[in-house]
């Protein structure tokens, strides 16, 4: 059984899957044993209709044209990252936005989705985790587990690795008895 997680951010022209474009993605694909980078993936991707983009959208993201200059359109791009993501388990902070951006990007572009089912939330798991916590977003959970936030400017790789960091916090092993495994009916 494949037994890696692909840690995911994009970045996005809006809040919308339906209207917006994702302009980049950044990922870590991760050894769900050991907790260990295996390799990451950023690419920037051309937008296609920018004038339709949210100002406050391109003001998180810091998009400029002159940046994107020669990125990939999304059929190459998802390409791309389906290559990279196969059978691996997507987990992000907020997986909900990422991944209803992913899907309609793979609807769009014919690419097949190649990752496992299965979706995990690190927000979620902050919210188990730090139940005394009154706002969950990653600037604070960061702030919470004593990590630096990510920068103001977000780009797909750097929330991706800030993402990262949160997970290796959150699932910190504790010593304890070792787990007995999960044994399905026969």
């Amino acid at each position: 059984m494949n037994q890696t997680l692909i840690i995911v951010d994009i970045e996005t022209t809006g809040l919308d899957p339906a209207t917006a474009e994702i302009i980049e993605i950044g990922a870590i694909l991760v050894d769900r044993e050991t907790g260990l980078s295996l390799g990451t993936l950023e690419t920037k991707i051309s937008p296609t209709s920018i004038e339709t983009a949210e100002p406050q959208a391109l003001a998180v993201n810091g998009y400029n044209a002159a940046e994107w200059e020669g990125a990939p359109d999304l059929k190459t791009a998802m390409t791309k990252f389906a290559e990279f993501s196969r059978g691996a388990t997507l987990m992000a902070y907020n997986v909900t936005f990422d991944y209803g951006f992913l899907k309609e990007a793979f609807r769009k572009t014919g690419v097949q989705d190649t990752m496992r089912w299965q979706r995990l939330d690190l927000l979620t798991l902050a919210w188990m985790k730090l139940p005394a916590s009154t706002s969950y977003s990653l600037k604070n959970v960061c702030i919470a587990l004593g990590l630096e936030p990510e920068s103001t400017i977000h780009r797909g790789i750097n929330g991706a690795m800030k993402a990262y960091e949160v997970y290796q916090a959150l699932t910190a092993k504790e010593p304890s008895a070792p787990a007995s495994p999960i044994v399905g009916p026969s």
